[in-house]
């Protein structure tokens, strides 16, 4: 038998104190998850950039940030954290948040439709990809989404954005899942990835999809 205790006081969830949110914030202890899950992000190298193609409040950059350089003491381990909302209140209260938790100098918000995102960032030039993909409340209703469609240009994308042996991590709602392409034979020039479920913690209603996407 193993007994366990919670030795914090407050939520994990509850450990940043952001200017902005709104109602399908991402919460800091999930985001944490995710990041663990991409891997190559737990000890960067100077340089390493990771892209959040639906940033919202920006919380998947800022736990990065204070993963990475929250806890330094001498220089800062020069990152690049870049997210993309369509939204413009997003964009504005995430770099609110950034400010606010000191992570300003890491991250980079932009106001882009994800269709589009190509257009402003360069191919080849991401480790990672971590992002919490539209579904259900996020995406108002479901019967006008095609989420496959949705997941397919994400995925299209992250291979064109993402540097040899990258990594992408999406958190999407568990009955969303099936929508997700296996395999992804029709990505460009062949690209092959097997997603597999992950699990993610106890009372979070969703599966997290990883995979190693290889260029």
């Amino acid at each position: 038998m193993v007994v366990g205790t919670q030795l914090n006081a407050e939520d994990l969830a509850k450990r940043r104190n952001y200017k902005y949110v709104n109602r399908v914030t991402l919460k800091s202890n999930l985001a944490a998850c995710m990041l663990r899950k991409a891997g190559n992000l737990l000890e960067p190298r100077p340089g390493a950039r990771l892209l959040d193609m639906f940033c919202g409040s920006g919380t998947v950059l800022l736990e990065w940030s204070a993963l990475v350089n929250g806890e330094r003491k001498g220089e800062r381990v020069p990152i690049e954290a870049v997210g993309i909302d369509v939204s413009l209140g997003a964009v504005e209260g995430a770099r609110a948040n950034a400010e606010a938790e000191g992570a300003a100098a890491d991250c980079r918000f932009i106001k882009c439709d994800a269709k589009a995102m190509r257009s402003q960032l360069e191919d080849g030039s991401f480790d990672a990809i971590v992002t919490n993909v539209p579904w259900g409340v996020q995406t108002g209703n479901d019967a006008k989404v095609d989420l496959e469609k949705l997941y397919e240009m994400v995925l299209r994308n992250a291979w064109h954005l993402l540097r040899p042996k990258g990594r992408v991590v999406f958190l999407v709602h568990a009955a969303s899942f099936p929508a997700l392409p296996r395999p992804l034979g029709a990505c460009p020039a062949g690209l092959g990835a097997d997603l597999s479920a992950a699990g993610v913690p106890a009372g979070a209603a969703r599966a997290a999809a990883a995979a190693d996407l290889a260029a």
